[in-house]
């Protein structure tokens, strides 16, 4: 498992990274025998709703959101700054990209510096 910096969690979120598990298909080509433990990537700024599911060798984007319910499955990959909700045939259903302005970029890189100042906890 690797999660880069200013990743957030909703509540029970599962996490696999065994791959010799069931859900990983029979049809890739790959003894699930040999294949062991898979990492498990979220990039920074990540986030990862309530009921979240992943899968050995799942991998989330940059700024990249999956709602609530989201399943991750095996080898997946999430587009840095897509919406990815629920689940549909096994996949994450993607809902679109998320595009923002200069100045609102900075604003939200602003506010997720301010989460590891602690004058700005203290202040509140």
């Amino acid at each position: 498992l690797h999660v880069e910096d200013d990743v957030v969690f909703g509540s029970e979120i599962l996490m696999s990274c065994d791959a010799r598990a069931p859900w990983t298909p029979q049809d890739s080509g790959v003894q699930t025998a040999n294949l062991g433990l898979e990492r498990i990537h979220l990039h920074t700024s990540a986030n990862a709703l309530d009921h979240c599911t992943f899968l050995p060798g799942a991998r989330v984007g940059e700024r990249s959101v999956l709602g609530s319910c989201s399943l991750a499955s095996h080898r997946s990959y999430f587009t840095p700054s897509a919406i990815y909700t629920g689940s549909v045939q096994g996949r994450a259903s993607y809902l679109r990209d998320y595009t923002a302005t200069k100045a609102l970029r900075a604003q939200e890189d602003r506010a997720m510096r301010d989460l590891d100042d602690p004058w700005v906890w203290w202040m509140f």
